[in-house]
């Protein structure tokens, strides 16, 4: 979240099997009263061959608005890898929400969109947007697919004015089809989607824009800051948002402007840091790393523009001053961080000694007092996952320890138990992750 970018698009797909929100205001999270079934939205048109577009229900037409953060109030998490669950966080009021997969939060942090598979092979599979304030239903349509699947969605990408959604059908080549199963591949189904959430609109470029995603499983999609246009891949054709027209020369989406400075900081070389200029050229190679595998996984820029906090390959976690450009490595076996808004901390999930122990520590921005703040062993959360997620004001962050999740307090250690692994689980059955605070 925040400023932090990839060199690898495949990571943004990966399936988090928790999720932790915080959600200000009035929330609909106080009764045991789950979100509508199926059964309660108007049934969805059917995909046909001869209408690649489908159209979609819509039961309301939101609107985003902002509204300030209050603190922590209701926390969303996921249990047992699909079922979403809302608490609150003094540990009462809890209750299922959904069931599905893929589960992604809009930029405004009012929905969330996800897809009702159970499995990536499931023989039914809608898209669904809920209102997270009301717990609604507020925009469903069917994925299409055949064979128990066999397309699959693509990771969804919020525009940031949480408007509109993207996503991209592909074949799912790891899927056998059943036997009784006559596979037709529908070319027309395959591609990009938009769904425009004002308006309850799917639209999709030119069948023949983009003929190499048919060949691809996983590709990422970026939004430009002001969400007019959208961008397929890192590096790849863009296309403004309204009309699919193509669009040439653009800046890279994915590059971050150093505070109040002319300068944006990305990767280059897939797996370096470059300076680039106002002409969005490269200008200076922050890192000289030669090796893939040694290189830069995920970075983050403080707010202030005054240091970057950035992660390998190998799970290093570097600060490196913009003034100076002294490299300090502050962590070792790293599996989450987080740069305070107040641009005056880092805060990291280390393990000691992998399995183990591990802790999660604070560091200066310059380096210096670096001091652990909790220290519990491993043993019942899956380390495939992000483990920590800072809160929007700063002052506590989310961990999964070896009892469940907990809260802590950065500056006065306050530590609350919110979600407890009953004794005796196996470790098999865990599967424990962090998504989101709001």
């Amino acid at each position: 979240m925040g400023n932090e970018m990839t060199s690898k698009p495949l990571n943004a797909f990966a399936i988090f099997t928790i999720t932790i929100c915080i959600v200000s205001g009035v929330v609909g999270c106080s009764t045991f009263t789950p979100v509508p079934t199926r059964t309660a939205i108007a049934t969805e048109t059917p995909t046909s061959a001869k209408t690649p577009v489908p159209s979609a229900t819509v039961t309301s037409t939101p609107e985003p608005s902002p509204t300030p953060y209050n603190g922590p109030n209701t926390v969303l998490y996921i249990q047992d890898d699909n079922q979403l669950f809302s608490i609150h966080a003094d540990g009462s009021n809890q209750h299922e929400i959904a069931q599905g997969l893929n589960f992604s939060i809009s930029p405004d942090k009012k929905k969330i969109v996800y897809r009702t598979a159970q499995t990536s092979a499931s023989d039914q599979d809608e898209m669904i947007v809920l209102d997270v304030e009301q717990e609604k239903i507020v925009f469903r349509w069917r994925i299409p697919g055949y064979c128990e699947g066999f397309f699959m969605s693509s990771w969804f990408t919020w525009s940031p004015d949480s408007r509109r959604i993207a996503f991209i059908l592909v074949p799912y080549d790891t899927v056998n089809p059943a036997p009784d199963c006559d596979l037709e591949l529908n070319r027309e189904n395959m591609g990009l989607y938009q769904i425009d959430l004002t308006s309850a609109k799917i639209t999709r470029p030119p069948i023949d824009a983009y003929p190499y995603l048919y060949t691809l499983s996983f590709i990422s999609l970026l939004y430009s800051p002001d969400s007019l246009k959208l961008r397929i891949g890192t590096r790849g054709q863009a296309f403004d948002a309204e009309t699919w027209q193509p669009v040439n020369s653009e800046p890279f989406y994915d590059l971050l402007q150093v505070g109040n400075q002319p300068e944006k900081i990305g990767i280059c070389d897939t797996f370096n840091l470059c300076l680039y200029d106002q002409n969005d050229q490269i200008s200076k190679r922050l890192t000289g790393y030669q090796k893939t595998w040694e290189g830069i996984e995920t970075f983050k820029l403080f707010p202030d523009g005054s240091a970057i906090v950035y992660e390998t390959q190998e799970h290093r976690l570097y600060l490196l001053s913009l003034s100076s450009e002294s490299h300090e490595m502050i962590g070792n076996n790293v599996w989450g961080y987080f740069i305070t808004p107040d641009n005056d901390r880092v805060v990291f999930y280390e393990e000691d000694r992998p399995g183990e122990e591990a802790n999660i520590f604070v560091v200066n921005n310059d380096g210096s007092n670096k001091r652990s703040i909790a220290a519990f062993p491993l043993g019942r959360a899956s380390r495939d996952i992000p483990h920590i997620v800072l809160s929007p004001t700063g002052e506590k962050v989310a961990i999964v320890n070896h009892d469940g999740i907990a809260i802590l307090d950065l500056d006065n250690n306050d530590f609350v138990q919110l979600i407890n692994i009953p004794d005796g689980t196996p470790t098999d059955e865990i599967s424990l992750g962090i998504f989101d605070w709001y």
